[in-house]
């Protein structure tokens, strides 16, 4: 039997990994848990992106515990580390998590405005690829 040693950020998305499957099951504590422990990896040995990945995760697991403001705050922090790091995919989950969390609020054109800056990073990705324009219906001069 081979056996495999995972290095810390194969470790981190393993367990995030988890983490978002205990997610889906509802089982938010032992989610929570898998957070705290894999934070702490990431953290130690500076994967910024899992960082992101972590806060996004967490702030998701906040809302349905009706911890509103505990997920505005974890999608913020979930933003920053996206930013440091350069990871468009990551900064517009973090956008459409701090969308969310405005609007659960009822802050409407705040969640408007988080909608416009998620569309503006994945538009630019889109458009990078290959060389042309490819926006999926969505004009990026319109979110500017």
């Amino acid at each position: 039997m081979k056996s495999y040693v995972l290095g810390a950020a194969d470790r981190c998305r393993a367990l995030i990994g988890l983490a978002g499957g205990m997610r889906v099951v509802d089982d938010y504590d032992g989610a929570l848990d898998t957070l705290n422990e894999v934070q702490n990896l990431a953290a130690t040995h500076g994967v910024i992106p899992d960082l992101a990945r972590i806060h996004h995760l967490r702030g998701n697991l906040y809302f349905p515990l009706g911890n509103v403001d505990g997920g505005l705050q974890e999608h913020e922090k979930a933003l920053q580390y996206a930013q440091a790091a350069g990871d468009v995919d990551n900064e517009a989950r973090a956008l459409s998590g701090l969308r969310d969390a405005h609007y659960s609020r009822g802050r409407k054109c705040a969640a408007l405005d988080y909608f416009r800056r998620c569309a503006v990073p994945q538009a630019q990705v889109l458009s990078d690829i290959g060389g042309q324009s490819v926006h999926g219906g969505v004009d990026p001069v319109l979110y500017q």
